[in-house]
């Protein structure tokens, strides 16, 4: 049963760690109550995600040595101390961007991490479908939280408390959850403890897949830290950019369980080849009419 507490415990760290893709709900109450302009809620949305990703390094480089549990810890004390300083911010943009860009980053990553580590030690035969069953927790939690936040929004509830009673909330759920964070007694990979950094660095796979990742996640993240604002720029109503919200975050989260499993089926490459295809077809199509 461990296993499945494990795997559970890391899809609800995951869709509390996902509320980062609805982070175009929260530009307009920013821009229209305490004044930040679009240049300061994207530069905050942007070290959010940068600090993240470095973050995940460096809990790459813990887990090796600590607990789980504690990676976690660590980071769901440095997400919800960054969303209560940003909730006593008064708008103030350096403080917010202290809280959510740099502390709730770091916080992310961390708790990420942890949370893809987990369930795949227990899985080891079903990689990419546990794997893409995990992330698509992350993926899955902007529904939530924009349709949370809308909703707070529309009850007349100041953004700034919003910022409060996410960490707050949040934060309880994944202190509950990592008691049900499980390891097993699993020897590290011979195959791959045997690449030392140097020759990952000097290798092409690496920045291939590090060059590709960089252009669809460039490309996918302007989209999501501005899409609210985007829709209602075009004359679209709120509620159905918190609709199209929802909508982009059910594909992301789909589309992870899909190609986790087509993984596990055939092989990451053809994965990658076919998911790659599907994308250019479908942008071909639409461009086309």
């Amino acid at each position: 049963m461990k296993k499945y507490f494990t795997l559970i415990a890391s899809v609800i760290i995951m869709i509390c760690m996902g509320g980062v893709y609805a982070w175009s709900i929260f530009v307009e109450p920013l821009k229209k109550g305490y004044g930040l302009n679009t240049a300061q809620t994207q530069i905050i949305f942007g070290l959010t995600i940068m600090m993240f990703t470095w973050a995940m390094i460096i809990a790459g480089r813990m887990e090796k040595r600590y607990n789980n549990r504690i990676i976690v810890l660590i980071g769901m004390s440095l997400f919800v101390s960054g969303y209560i300083i940003a909730s006593f911010s008064k708008g103030s943009f350096p403080l917010i961007l202290l809280g959510i860009g740099i502390l709730s980053g770091i916080g992310i990553g961390f708790n990420y991490l942890s949370a893809i580590v987990s369930p795949v030690k227990w899985f080891p035969n079903r990689e990419g479908f546990i794997t893409g069953l995990t992330v698509a927790g992350f993926g899955s939690g902007a529904i939530l939280l924009s349709n949370i936040v809308e909703t707070l929004l529309k009850n007349g509830m100041d953004v700034l408390d919003i910022f409060r009673t996410i960490g707050l909330i949040y934060g309880l759920a994944i202190m509950l959850s990592l008691f049900f964070l499980y390891s097993p007694n699993t020897g590290e990979n011979e195959e791959f403890s045997k690449i030392s950094i140097r020759d990952l660095i000097k290798g092409k796979y690496l920045w291939s897949l590090f060059l590709g990742m960089f252009a669809g996640t460039f490309a996918g993240l302007i989209v999501v830290g501005n899409l609210k604002p985007i829709g209602l720029y075009a004359g679209v109503s709120r509620t159905r950019t918190t609709i199209a919200i929802s909508l982009l975050a059910l594909g992301n989260m789909s589309g992870r369980i899909l190609w986790g499993y087509i993984s596990d089926r055939l092989n990451g490459e053809i994965s990658i080849n076919s998911a790659l295809s599907f994308i250019c077809f479908y942008y071909g199509f639409i461009t086309s009419k």
